[in-house]
């Protein structure tokens, strides 16, 4: 996790450091221990205000998953299709097929949800992994069925977009077995 994509850190480290200072200055009634205090209040301030006006890629990816599912729960078709990249004409037919056979009525993300940017790679890849549930009816779902997976999927830029190259999904309690990254950056959402 990166400066850009939490401000935990920064606020536990700016207010315990004030209230140090805060502290100090009680006991002792030196004004400059006060001004550290303010300082080090409106540096950790304006440290999250920089982090909100960032957005990293493992944070554009995160929004891109969260449209994808938006689109598939309101079942449209094109516009799911539009988050594939234009080289997996495979899994863009597969998904067409899919979509159409079913009515989707949610999708849900779960918090397992983990990022890794492979840093260097051109164009820029990433991986994503998370357990998802998906409640829907059709084909040989039946009716208002939940459908629990761990889903891997290979997203690549285009067009400065995050789009979906590959894909692969498994039975949902491979979610809960810890997977360390092999390499990149990895981002625990």
């Amino acid at each position: 996790m990166t400066l850009f994509e939490s401000p935990i850190l920064v606020i536990v480290i700016g207010l315990t450091t004030a209230a140090l200072l805060g502290g100090l200055w009680l006991q002792t009634g030196k004004r400059w221990l006060l001004a550290a205090a303010a300082a080090v209040l409106a540096l950790a301030a304006g440290v999250v205000v920089l982090e909100r006006s960032v957005e990293t890629e493992a944070e554009k990816i995160e929004a891109t998953l969260h449209r994808i599912a938006r689109d598939i729960e309101r079942n449209d078709r094109q516009a799911v299709l539009t988050h594939i990249h234009s080289r997996a004409t495979a899994i863009r037919q597969a998904a067409d097929a899919e979509t159409s056979r079913y009515t989707f009525e949610q999708v849900k993300i779960k918090s397992n949800l983990e990022i890794v940017v492979h840093e260097g790679s051109q164009p820029k890849t990433a991986t994503a992994t998370f357990n998802v549930v998906v409640v829907g009816s059709g084909g040989m779902l039946g009716k208002n069925r939940s459908v629990p997976r761990y889903v891997t999927l290979e997203l690549e830029q285009e067009d400065g977009q995050w789009r979906v190259l590959d894909y692969d999904h498994e039975d949902p309690s491979v979610g809960f077995k810890k997977r360390q990254p092999q390499d990149g950056f990895i981002r625990n959402c």
